[in-house]
């Protein structure tokens, strides 16, 4: 800055100093020019504490031109060398003159999860509180993008401002979400008349799959705030008394970390299935196929090649010693190896047309083929042995 001598050099060199920051001067005549020292971050750090509005708005341009680097110290990428779970521990919320400041290099600021956590922590975790599931995941992604404009907006303009629901919705999402993106705005995720749709030019939704592993995702068990994995694990209650409301209550514990994936079979099995998480179950249920002697019209859809290509993908796998498969079909439907094993069971109905009788003739022809691996019921041994 440059300024002839007198009150306002004093009082701003005062400042300065009374702030930690290191100045030098050179004199022309009676001009002051004053340097703070430093170099980016001491400018950055500078600019935080004071916000002129015209600097603010020129190192916002230079930024998205590419001309500042924020990432790393010495204007480094910053890379994840590793991660470790540490337990349950107290999260700190970090609260600054300036708003924004510079850690180890990255750009940081006070943010409405932070806020939120630190004002309510319980009403985040309830917020948080939700099963894996992908369509929950893009419905969410979407409101949240939708809420950036006007949430930037009420966080910097109140500082005691927060919203509890975005903040939980944020943090579950982050959980499950795969790789990077998650709330960016990036991407061809949009809601038109509340249906997800794609502004991209091959007119296909984008879909983004959910985290399947375990210790991915936001769950709760009150009352501490998490013992194993990622965030917070809760335990439901009854939802009733008894009877019908006690099937419910059981079925949403059962269903509480069931991971739900929509869209096509291979995005999750794809040609080689992941056991990174050990021993592995799988259930194959495709539509029958034209040789399961079916009734034609028991589909609104043509399935095409579906259930072929389930027996020629459980097939290749079925060797495999932390894979047990059991694929679904009828009794004629599929020819497997020797290796795997068939249990008939009857079902209460069957497919058939209107009338023609085959309903019941079908329902005694559901069979289940187990690999080799496979558990016998009766003794706990593989049906191999």
């Amino acid at each position: 800055m440059s300024q002839n001598t007198g009150g306002a050099l004093t009082r701003a060199c005062a400042w300065l100093a009374s702030r930690g920051f290191k100045t030098s001067m050179q004199a022309a005549k009676r001009c002051r020019f004053v340097r703070i020292g430093g170099g980016r971050y001491e400018s950055l750090r500078f600019l935080m504490l004071t916000r002129p509005e015209r600097l603010i708005a020129k190192l916002r341009t230079k930024i998205a031109a590419g001309r500042v680097s924020l990432y790393g110290r010495d204007h480094r990428v910053v890379a994840l060398v590793k991660k470790e779970y540490v337990g349950v521990v107290p999260v700190l919320a970090i609260e600054t003159d300036s708003h924004t400041f510079i850690a180890e290099g990255l750009a940081s600021h006070n943010c409405n999860f932070w806020r939120a956590l630190a004002a309510d922590p319980d009403a985040v975790a309830d917020a948080a509180n939700w099963p894996v599931n992908e369509n929950d995941q893009h419905a969410r992604h979407i409101w949240l993008v939708n809420q950036r404009a006007t949430l930037t907006a009420k966080l910097e303009g109140d500082p005691d401002y927060f919203d509890v629901k975005i903040a939980g919705w944020w943090v579950w999402g982050i959980c499950c979400w795969i790789a990077g993106g998650w709330c960016s705005g990036k991407g061809p995720w949009q809601s038109v008349d509340g249906q997800m749709t794609d502004v991209g030019a091959d007119g296909i939704a984008k879909r983004q799959r959910v985290h399947l592993g375990a210790g991915q995702g936001v769950h709760r068990k009150l009352v501490h705030l998490g013992d194993a994995g990622r965030g917070v694990h809760r335990q439901l209650v009854h939802l009733g008394d008894a009877g019908q409301g006690e099937w419910f209550a059981a079925l949403a514990a059962r269903l509480r970390h069931v991971r739900v994936c929509c869209g096509d079979w291979e995005r999750v099995c794809g040609p080689t299935p992941t056991v990174k998480q050990g021993l592995t179950g799988v259930l194959l249920d495709p539509p029958y196929g034209d040789d399961a002697d079916r009734d034609t019209g028991c589909y609104a859809v043509d399935s095409g090649t579906v259930a072929a290509d389930v027996r020629a993908w459980a097939i290749a796998h079925g060797d495999d010693p932390l894979l047990r498969i059991a694929l679904c079909g009828y009794d004629t439907e599929h020819a497997m190896l020797d290796s795997w094993t068939a249990v008939p069971w009857k079902a209460a109905g069957g497919y058939g047309s209107q009338g023609d009788g085959r309903g019941r003739e079908n329902a005694a022809r559901e069979t289940i083929w187990f690999s080799r691996h496979c558990l016998r019921p009766a003794d706990g041994l593989p049906f191999d042995t």
